[in-house]
């Protein structure tokens, strides 16, 4: 069986390890040390923050965790009070959601799909905020996506961030895993209008090959600082001392062993995309950062694949695992349906096996019915993001004929309804072309399903709901 999980096949730096053994036999390392860590630990992360990212913060603003996943608890644990709503861009990493409701908070998704490159707009933000937001979660570079906010889009939240007095708590785990020069930073760097308000929450699992030390750590405002090491000294006390000895060795060691993971992460990244996108069915956007590939998937539903269909992502993993023993994440678990996260943080001789064996397998279906006699020049359009409602309405004789729906079902009132919402995302069309339509299906029947959707922000008068995604239904009369 081979796995796409999520975590380096490197090993730990050799002075690392060096430096835990040592640990070990050192008597001091045997006792309780303080609940918000190593003062040496505290003082190298401050410092490689600063190195690192342009951040600069004292020593006493740090808390040292059990892993990054302890650190995010920590976070909402300290500004979330009951009832209280956090702005969760979708998709995202499945503990976000988990920590917001253990925390006593609401999660309050806001979905980007493929065509937006996984990435929340300030409109989609703003469609979202009620009286009740207390927080933003932001994760640049994202897992599960791989998607990196730019720098003039960091600048914008965080303007937003700062106009309506909204907390927000920064992921930055995978800083260092950034390819193609990608212009994009540290948000309370470029922010800095947000230090009062901004939570950094970091580690050693990513950039270091240190998933199984459990070391992360918070950086925050004095206040929180002081509530999260209240908080960990009655739930875990000190992080383990010799993890956070070797920790030590990792943040003032340099970033020649990272490079030369980023080096191999690199190659596998453009290896994998190649490989996914000549699957027919898949839809791969190329990643910018981390170390994992988001590919839609909506093309395979509803296909046979050696005896078997799956009308969801979830039930197409299965499908992989029982079929290719190949295991990928469903995106359910990220809360986007119709997607797989794959690493490539392993091998390279596995990840060619397992992708191999996906393009063997797949071939083997048969496309449902539909719109996929589209021309083909319309369904290489949504490369290009964006399309004019001109363009729309070239296409909905063809949905009509193909759809056996006559064309005066669809009518003149619909059509200048649909021009009235101005600009569509080609996937959308895409995706029904690709994998949703049956033989008999109406144009009526994609509206009210919510097949047919748009990213045009929602009115202001709409009313507000608790999870805002950006593709609603359009509503046709």
């Amino acid at each position: 069986m081979i796995g796409y999980g999520g975590e380096p096949d490197f090993p730990t730096p050799d002075y690392v390890v060096a430096a835990a053994v040592a640990a070990c036999s050192d008597p001091k390392n045997h006792r309780y040390t303080p609940a918000a860590g190593l003062p040496e630990l505290k003082q190298a992360i401050a410092t490689k923050t600063k190195r690192d990212s342009g951040f600069e913060i004292d020593a006493s603003q740090v808390v040292v965790t059990n892993g990054g996943k302890h650190a995010v608890y920590a976070a909402f644990m300290t500004i979330v009070d009951p009832g209280d709503e956090v702005i969760l861009p979708a998709p995202y990493w499945t503990t976000y959601p988990e920590a917001i409701r253990l925390a006593g908070g609401v999660p309050v998704e806001v979905l980007a799909d493929e065509t937006q490159d996984y990435k929340v707009t300030v409109a989609q933000l703003e469609a979202a905020r009620t009286e009740k937001t207390k927080a933003l979660l932001f994760c640049s570079p994202s897992n599960p996506t791989g998607s990196v906010y730019s720098t003039a889009e960091i600048k914008e939240i965080g303007a937003w961030l700062k106009e309506h007095g909204i907390w927000v708590i920064t992921d930055e785990i995978y800083e260092h895993l950034l390819y193609d020069d990608v212009d994009t930073g540290s948000l309370p760097v470029l922010c800095p209008g947000l230090r009062d308000t901004c939570i950094v929450v970091n580690g050693v699992a990513k950039t270091y090959a240190m998933t199984g030390w459990r070391v992360g750590w918070l950086i925050g405002p004095p206040d929180v600082v002081k509530a999260a090491t209240n908080f960990q000294s009655h739930a875990t006390s000190n992080v383990a001392n010799v993890a956070q000895r070797a920790a030590i060795a990792a943040v003032e060691g340099d970033l020649s062993a990272v490079d030369e993971m980023k080096v191999a992460f690199d190659r596998r990244r453009k290896t994998m995309v190649s490989m996914l996108n000549e699957i027919d069915g898949v839809v791969c956007p190329v990643p910018q950062g981390a170390f994992y590939c988001y590919p839609s998937v909506k093309g395979l539903l509803g296909r046979d694949i050696d005896g078997a269909v799956a009308t969801s992502s979830a039930e197409l993993a299965e499908i992989f695992l029982e079929k290719a023993e190949v295991a990928v994440v469903p995106g359910e678990a990220f809360g986007s349906p119709g997607y797989v996260r794959l690493s490539y943080a392993l091998g390279d001789e596995d990840l060619v096996e397992g992708i191999s064996r996906l393009q063997k397998l797949l071939p083997k279906g048969t496309p449902a019915p539909g719109l996929r006699s589209l021309p083909k020049a319309h369904l290489h359009l949504h490369f290009t993001g964006s399309m004019r409602h001109e363009i729309l309405l070239e296409l909905l004789p063809a949905m009509a004929t193909i759809c056996q729906t006559p064309w005066s079902m669809i009518g003149h009132r619909n059509c200048l309804r649909l021009m009235k919402v101005g600009w569509f995302r080609f996937q959308r069309l895409y995706d029904i072309a690709r994998s949703r339509c049956a033989p008999k299906a109406t144009y009526a029947d994609w509206c009210w399903r919510g097949k047919l959707r748009t990213t045009a922000p929602m009115a202001r008068s709409a009313p507000r709901s608790r999870s805002i995604r950006a593709d609603m239904p359009i509503p046709v009369a």
